[in-house]
């Protein structure tokens, strides 16, 4: 028995034959997130061609993200320094979005520019210990509106604030990869499923081939439908 399959066994309290502790593995430890991609910009056509070959994508602070409340909390009256710490914490992060399946009509529409684009499976590496695998807390304005309250640490706050939305954002179903750095490519885990988009130019079909040809990426390619 391997020594992965005694932690397996471990965990779930059963022995386990290598077949069966790689399937646990794979479909209940291993997170498995979905990054939607369009293909008309360079910074794009980087994630592609580096989540293929090296399972890394750009990550970057919660003020370049698309939504203008992004970040945004209420404290109150006499909790000046305490916003300062957790806006601090806060900005220790960056981030990269995922949505939860690769069905999601509205992230192909969105993201994956119109079905012209991809959708790159991950499975995010349990051994990097540093990125935080967190979902979307969607809420109503009234709770978005509720001042932070100095009964956590300013770090837990901030983890908190960066990682809600207001609710109207719900659809997406997005979960979020955190991790204390600078902006810039970060590794994530092997790409372990590609979907085409409906409308996928022939040009940027070829682009995406060529990656394939230059990366270890063996799993089956999927078109969306």
């Amino acid at each position: 028995m391997s020594t992965e399959d005694v932690h397996i066994s471990a965990k779930f309290g059963i022995l386990l034959s290598s077949k069966y502790s790689e399937i646990i593995r794979r479909y209940i430890i291993m997170t498995i997130v979905y990054k939607y991609l369009g293909l008309s910009t360079c910074r794009q056509k980087q994630n592609v061609e580096r989540g293929l070959i090296s399972g890394e994508l750009w990550f970057s602070k919660f003020f370049d993200q698309n939504d203008p409340m992004e970040g945004i909390f209420w404290h109150e009256n006499g909790l000046e320094k305490v916003a300062k710490q957790i806006t601090s914490n806060k900005n220790k992060y960056v981030i990269c979005s995922f949505g939860s399946n690769a069905q999601n009509t509205l992230l192909w529409s969105y993201y994956a520019n119109g079905f012209r684009g991809v959708c790159m499976g991950f499975e995010v590496d349990d051994k990097l210990s540093d990125i935080l695998v967190e979902p979307i807390n969607y809420v109503r304005m009234s709770e978005f509106k509720e001042a932070v309250i100095n009964e956590k640490p300013p770090q837990e706050i901030a983890k908190e604030v960066i990682t809600r939305k207001l609710d109207f954002w719900k659809k997406e179903g997005e979960k979020r990869l955190l991790k204390e750095a600078k902006s810039g490519f970060v590794k994530v885990g092997q790409c372990t499923s590609l979907y085409f988009g409906m409308n996928i130019g022939k040009n940027e079909l070829n682009e995406v081939i060529e990656y394939i040809n230059c990366s270890d990426f063996r799993a089956s390619l999927k078109r969306a439908i």
